[in-house]
């Protein structure tokens, strides 16, 4: 069963909220830290300047993250620069090419006229470490002066690390690309935290990501209660908006716009290579090809899809040991519901969580 957090206030009480309600984990935390941190160890000093070069950054345009960070590290007695650091982990093994990549997700949103009016959906296979299983959690945030949400993220982490819905029915979702138009900017969890905040509409939310800057190393996946939907390709220099051409959007762990994709860099391993546009063209085709109106369990069922190494969209470990598909979350913006598969989905239950059904009415 999915720990469940309940976070309210201002965003230093959220962190430490957070920490105190997993408190119980913080043994597997602290290995999973340590263990990112090992992987790090040989990055060259200059990771340590541009580390607080983005601390900097982000007291000025980021400061409701970093006071949830410093929150979490107060109550767990983390050492701050260490944590700090973790939390940039996929950045600054990005910036100096030290990894391979293996944080996949696959991501897509679609409403009419593929659709019923009333049902757009957004859903996210969550491919991430083996080891985040064990500290996921769903949290639902109330925080002052804004918009109440719910999220998927892990025991830990900062802002909204994976996929969210609020109140007024705007989703986003995310996918890590790994690109060489990256620089010091604002992290993903960061900016979507900010617009479940603070945005109602695809709209409102492009014109945000639109006029910020970007750490450069993924796509975010928005969707709101009026079927709008688009992928923003977040890179470090600028962002590129892709809208529905059939209903629909796909994000995998590619760029697709031109400007960007010339900055894309396929770092898995040779017999993964080009995976991430086997997935998305699989999602795609489905989508495009299907005759029935989509509904909920067309998108449980492209969710648990099996296939070969290369375009199954539920991952098992055979396929990748260090990146399976540990959650299956599809979020309803109109009906303010997540139906969650906590684990593999073709092995999971699908559960639904209200919005409003964690929180204070």
């Amino acid at each position: 069963m999915i720990r469940k957090l309940t976070l309210m206030g201002d965003h230093l009480s959220m962190g430490r909220q957070h920490a105190a309600q997993v408190s119980d984990l913080k043994s597997q935390v602290t290995t999973v830290m340590n263990r990112r941190l090992t992987d790090m160890q040989n990055l060259p000093a200059e990771a340590n300047q541009l580390t607080s070069e983005i601390a900097e950054l982000w007291e000025v345009e980021a400061r409701s993250t970093l006071d949830m960070l410093k929150g979490i590290a107060e109550v767990l007695g983390f050492e701050w620069r260490a944590y700090l650091r973790y939390t940039l982990a996929s950045f600054l093994t990005d910036w100096f090419r030290r990894a391979v990549v293996t944080e996949g997700c696959t991501v897509w949103a679609t409403a009419a006229p593929k659709t019923k009016p009333e049902m757009p959906m957004l859903a996210k296979n969550r491919d991430y470490r083996p080891d985040h299983l064990s500290l996921q959690c769903l949290a639902w945030a109330q925080p002052e002066h804004a918009y109440r949400y719910i999220y998927l993220t892990s025991a830990a982490s900062p802002g909204v690390f994976s996929s969210g819905m609020n109140e007024r029915g705007l989703v986003v979702a995310d996918t890590h690309v790994q690109s060489l138009d990256i620089g010091p900017g604002i992290p993903r969890y960061a900016v979507m935290m900010e617009l479940l905040e603070k945005h109602e509409r695809v709209n409102s939310a492009l014109d945000y990501l639109k006029g910020m800057r970007h750490l450069g190393d993924g796509n975010l996946v928005l969707l709101d209660a009026e079927g709008n939907m688009a992928v923003v390709e977040a890179g470090h220099s600028g962002v590129q908006v892709l809208y529905p051409q059939e209903g629909y959007v796909v994000a995998t762990n590619h760029f697709a716009s031109t400007p960007l994709l010339d900055r894309w860099v396929d770092s898995s391993s040779e017999r993964l290579r080009g995976n991430t546009f086997a997935r998305n063209a699989r999602v795609a085709s489905a989508l495009h090809t299907s005759c029935q109106e989509i509904d909920l369990d067309w998108m449980m069922d492209l969710s648990r899809a099996h296939g070969t190494h290369l375009d199954s969209i539920c991952r098992h470990p055979a396929i990748e040991a260090q990146s399976i598909t540990i959650a299956s979350a599809i979020y309803l913006p109109v009906q303010k519901q997540l139906y969650l598969a906590n684990g593999l989905p073709c092995q999971e239950t699908y559960q639904m969580f209200s919005l409003h059904g964690g929180l204070e009415s």
